[in-house]
């Protein structure tokens, strides 16, 4: 995967396989790390089923939200190998993948205080998304 970020960079290179093999490469490669991720986000969602403390909730649905969303890199890196326009793109979802994981958890109630505000049980789980809607339903 490297060496194609290498050979796209430096518009060549001694890479061996052509574009429709490194596309297929791509295409498996994405499949087993969205099946993966996937796999850890369900085994997270699983221990929502227990009661437990707010903050400890938190910070569950907040593993549940970053495992998801590897999961979603996988399948849009797939999407994009496939098609020949966009098979240039298909490395460079990975290399979101910090920006778009930080900003969500520099944005997430880790505490699970936020939460406490809302009486709905959708807003109980992501309040960090609706915390406004919360707020003036409260009210």
């Amino acid at each position: 995967m490297a060496l194609s970020l290498v050979d796209y960079l430096g518009g060549g290179g001694a890479f061996p396989t052509t574009g429709p093999e490194r596309a297929k490469l791509f295409a498996l490669y994405g499949l087993g790390f969205a099946a993966m991720a996937a796999a850890v986000a369900g085994l997270f969602a699983t221990s929502l089923r227990q009661p437990l403390a707010p903050a400890v909730r938190a910070g569950i649905t907040g593993e549940v939200a970053i495992w998801a969303m590897l999961a979603g890199a996988g399948l849009l890196s797939v999407l994009l190998s496939l098609p020949v326009a966009t098979r240039a793109l298909a490395p460079w979802v990975y290399a979101l993948l910090p920006l778009t994981i930080g900003l969500y958890a520099w944005r997430k109630d880790w505490t699970g205080e936020k939460s406490r505000l809302c009486t709905q049980s959708a807003c109980d789980e992501w309040a960090w998304l609706i915390q406004g809607f919360c707020l003036e339903r409260r009210r």
